[in-house]
């Protein structure tokens, strides 16, 4: 008979993620038979609802109820000890020079990289710094990484909501391209991995563990109305940061659960449109769409259809132009119908941009520039979007 470990394992302060990653890694093999069934060691089995939650955790050996208690305590030490905390270092790029330091507290550390670590040979380029950032540690190895990586990707979600194209980061999927090698002066090919290694890194830490170095100015931070305008800090030559960076930060922390999950789930639409620019304008434009609509409330049901007895709802289009109206009230109200027409061509894909289209080459045509002036408009009122949503939100 199976041994109910559902309550023994699950407690108010669980992540599903981090128990997860605990009952995989301790035993040796996984298998799953069923859909909402996965049995690990075939010693444990999990049970997941419709909506692919947690339901159920059996102990599937009932001979070796003294094993089962070892697993819960194993589990309260990993989940729930404190072992401190660690500070990891990680590579991020912008759009400018890296060239000072700026730190929240003991929470994370924007900085350059040493002098001798690759950069790029003209400005128009992706610069790479060093993030660090502190996560808890935990008595297994596996809860650790994970707990790494989720923070690394949730702190690059919310620095690029806040920074938005000044902050870029690679994707976490291994990726290889064509790339052009010189060698002996002549131009070849080869079939590269994508990735960047800065060598030996800052050895003096402070107590917490960041890196340190006496010669580092401060980040510079410029008004926010000048960041946030549509080429904001076009005359800087460096990274620089808007004055409302800490406060911006400090209103996401602030945020509920469900409030945090909606601002990071739009915040990585918003970056993935960037990252397929160059595969589809329209997907990238499609893309910022959805970070908006992320962000959208659901529907509400008004009154009834006189002829059907139906609740009426307002449609998508009617609330993506209130939506629009509510968090970038300074847009042109053609501008929004605009923008709510586009998106149901290329959402719904009735439509493609020219630049997909069509072989464009060399052309210069006002329809493209249209095209390519309509996109950076619609990423640019995403971001403002975001950080208004987010400071209504926190504020609310």
């Amino acid at each position: 008979m199976p041994i109910d470990l559902t309550k023994r394992l699950i407690k108010p302060e669980t992540d599903s993620g981090e128990l997860e990653c605990f009952l995989s890694s301790s035993f040796g093999t996984s298998g799953q038979t069923e859909p909402d069934r996965v049995v690990h060691g075939s010693q444990v089995a999990i049970e997941y609802s419709k909506k692919k939650k947690i339901k159920k955790i059996e102990w599937l050996d009932d001979a070796a109820t003294g094993r089962a208690d070892k697993l819960v305590q194993d589990a309260d030490v990993a989940l729930y000890g404190d072992f401190g905390k660690e500070i990891a270092q990680r590579f991020f790029f912008a759009g400018k020079s890296i060239q000072g330091v700026m730190r929240i507290r003991d929470d994370f550390q924007i900085a350059p990289l040493p002098d001798e670590s690759p950069r790029p040979k003209f400005l128009a380029a992706d610069h790479p710094g060093l993030l660090e950032f502190s996560f808890r540690k935990s008595s297994h190895n596996p809860i650790e990484h994970y707990r790494r990586e989720a923070r690394e990707q949730e702190l690059k979600l919310v620095l690029r909501a806040i920074l938005g194209p000044g902050f870029t980061s690679r994707s976490k999927y291994l990726k290889h391209e064509w790339v052009h090698v010189k060698t002996n002066g002549n131009l070849t090919s080869e079939y590269c991995q994508i990735g960047y290694l800065p060598g030996d890194l800052w050895k003096t830490k402070d107590g917490p563990g960041f890196s340190v170095n006496d010669t580092w100015q401060t980040v510079e931070k410029i008004s926010s109305e000048s960041y946030y305008a549509m080429y904001g800090g076009g005359d800087k030559r460096n990274f620089v940061v808007p004055d409302t960076f800490e406060q911006s930060y400090e209103m996401f922390n602030s945020l509920l659960e469900d409030d945090r999950g909606q601002f990071l789930r739009s915040a990585h639409w918003y970056k993935t449109s960037s990252e397929v620019f160059h595969s589809s304008r329209s997907l990238a434009y499609a893309v910022l769409v959805f970070a908006l609509e992320a962000l959208m409330p659901p529907a509400q049901e008004g009154d009834e259809c006189e002829t059907c007895g139906i609740p009426k709802r307002d449609s998508i289009g009617q609330r993506f132009q209130a939506f629009l109206d509510t968090y970038c009230s300074g847009l042109p109200k053609d501008k929004i119908k605009e923008f709510a027409s586009m998106r149901s061509k290329y959402v719904h894909g009735g439509s493609l941009m020219l630049s997909d289209a069509e072989a464009t080459g060399f052309c210069f045509s006002a329809p493209l520039n249209a095209e390519r002036d309509h996109f950076g408009v619609l990423q640019h009122v995403c971001h403002i979007a975001l950080l208004n949503w987010l400071h209504d939100r926190a504020n609310s």
